[in-house]
Order: structure tokens, then C-alpha cells, then sequence
């Protein structure tokens, strides 16, 4: 999978407040590799990214509110540049437009950023597969902070994990269905 990262801020706005968005995406949507049960999957069962991506999710809890529904918070806990980290999140979900939106509320990663939203929109591309676009909107306590390409490197290999994994996991349960009938 191939993907472009494209700086969308102007320079007014990052000498002005240090705010910048920043949005990912594949450039051949033919290479990507998201099940259409990803919204599902990160939306309302984060606890089971650890199954498909240990290396970087270490756990996600749920803090307050209830699993998949809008306003809840979540704490992700995963590895960053190698380093442990978390990220207590309010979670806005919109089922309709297939979109989830995570306003850290705090954590390791407020001691870089006084704002960091992260937001992941489907767009179904297939039967089974998905476009999924990222797009972090966050502002930086200092100029001496560096942008978050790593948590958007994290959220595209993990994105590439899941997919695999659901796959595997339609694959698995469309063969036990054969097995029965």
C-alpha cells in the first residue's frame, strides 16, 4: 500500500499557532487492503487491535461510557518511536458518515500537544473494502515539537494489520459456513 502525507498547512497558520493538519491517504486505491468491518473494528471493539497489531497496540480501555457509543473515553496504550505511551480519548462516533473522531483529552502525548484530534473516515470501496483517511488536527505547546508522522505511521501500519486480520477472520468464518451446510 502506498501512501502520500500532505501538509495542508499554510504559513500563515504555522507561524501564527503552530496549528497543523495533517492528512494520509493511498494514491492507488486498488492496493488497499481495509475490510469493510474496519469502522466496527476501531470504532466499537479497539480492545482487539492488540490481536493484529502487539507490536504496537499494547491495550485499550474503556474509562467511561460504553463501548462503540458516541461520547465515551477511551485509553489507548501503545508503543511510540519505541517508547511506551497513552492517549486518553473522547470518542466522537458518526455511524452515518462512517466516521470516528478522537480528541485527546490527556496523556503522554499532551506533553507535546496542547490539542491533538485524530479522525479516520471509511469510504466503502467494495464489497469487502474500504478507503480509509486519516487526518490529525493538532496544535504544538512549542515550535521545538516535531509534527506526529509517527502516530500517522502507526495508524497506517496498524490500519494495514487490521485489514489483514479481519480478512483472515471473514475468511475463517466463511469456511466454517461451508463446513456446516
Amino acid at each position: 500500500m502506498r501512501f502520500e502525507a500532505k501538509d495542508q498547512r499554510s504559513e500563515a497558520e504555522d507561524q501564527e499557532d503552530l496549528r497543523v493538519r495533517l492528512a494520509i491517504w493511498p494514491r492507488d486505491l486498488a492496493d488497499l487492503n481495509a475490510h469493510n468491518k474496519y469502522p466496527e473494528f476501531f470504532s466499537c471493539t479497539p480492545f482487539e487491535s492488540t490481536k493484529p497489531s502487539p507490536d504496537k497496540i499494547q491495550s485499550v480501555d474503556l474509562i467511561e461510557g460504553q463501548w462503540g457509543k458516541d461520547g465515551s473515553v477511551y485509553c489507548w496504550n501503545f508503543l511510540l518511536d519505541g517508547k511506551t505511551a497513552n492517549n486518553k480519548v473522547e470518542v466522537g462516533i458518526d455511524n452515518k458518515s462512517k466516521s470516528t473522531t478522537l480528541k485527546t483529552i490527556q496523556g503522554t502525548l499532551k506533553k507535546s500537544f496542547k490539542s491533538l484530534i485524530i479522525n479516520m473516515k471509511i469510504t466503502p470501496t467494495t464489497e469487502q473494502g474500504s478507503l480509509v483517511h486519516w487526518t490529525l488536527d493538532y496544535e504544538k505547546l512549542n515550535a521545538n515539537v516535531e509534527d506526529p508522522k509517527s502516530i500517522l505511521d502507526m495508524a497506517i501500519a496498524s490500519c494495514k494489520d487490521a485489514g489483514v486480520y479481519l480478512n483472515n477472520k471473514a475468511k475463517t468464518q466463511s469456511s466454517r459456513l461451508l463446513q456446516t451446510n
